[in-house]
């Protein structure tokens, strides 16, 4: 919208020429361009946490057990990336955990019998040492709300015992990152 729409007799000639100039540089597409570059890019880790507490240990297996938990404020027709890491044992062979994902939208702090945003396992061919599990899920929230998200794990075997292991540099993580506008799904399914 123009800020001058004619000139007017209290208004300086210096004057309206430079209100003039503005408002011209706020209507030139190149500004509105970067603009909008600038709001679409992405903005980086926007929430998250690394466990300060020791090991859990241990835990049967056949149970869920909360590790940590992380929350972000998201904007619709973004697209962010949920990513954990987490090392887990067992003191058996031939067995594994699963790892889980769940998260609100309201708020609160999610449990483990949350809705599942993402689950994944982590095999031991044998036991008596740790093993790494990655999970990483696309969110595209269809409107504004914090997202807040729980890494929880479970061993396989009800007769083993498991435990997450969180000492000097491995420890588990969980954050939230913001890649950006949600430009829609590109690509086929097969």
């Amino acid at each position: 919208m123009a800020r001058i729409a004619r000139t007017t007799k209290d208004v300086e000639p210096q004057t309206e020429r430079r209100l003039r100039e503005l408002d011209r540089q706020a209507r030139h597409p190149a500004d509105r361009v970067a603009r909008g570059a600038a709001a679409a890019a992405a903005q980086g880790v926007v929430g998250y946490r690394t466990r300060a507490g020791g090991n859990i240990h241990p835990f049967a297996g056949g149970t869920r057990r909360m590790v940590l938990s992380a929350s972000a404020p998201v904007v619709a027709d973004r697209i962010y990336l949920v990513s954990a890491r987490v090392g887990v044992w067992t003191d058996g062979a031939d067995s594994g955990a699963d790892l889980f994902l769940t998260y609100t939208t309201s708020g609160v702090e999610p449990t483990t019998s949350s809705p599942d945003l993402k689950q994944s396992w982590v095999i031991f061919p044998g036991g008596g040492f740790v093993n790494e599990g990655v999970l990483d899920k696309l969110y595209a929230p269809t409107t504004d709300h914090v997202l807040s998200v729980l890494l929880s794990a479970q061993g396989f075997s009800a007769g083993q015992n498991y435990g997450v292991w969180s000492s000097g540099a491995s420890r588990p993580e969980l954050w939230i990152t913001d890649l950006g506008m949600d430009l829609g799904p590109s690509g086929v399914d097969y």
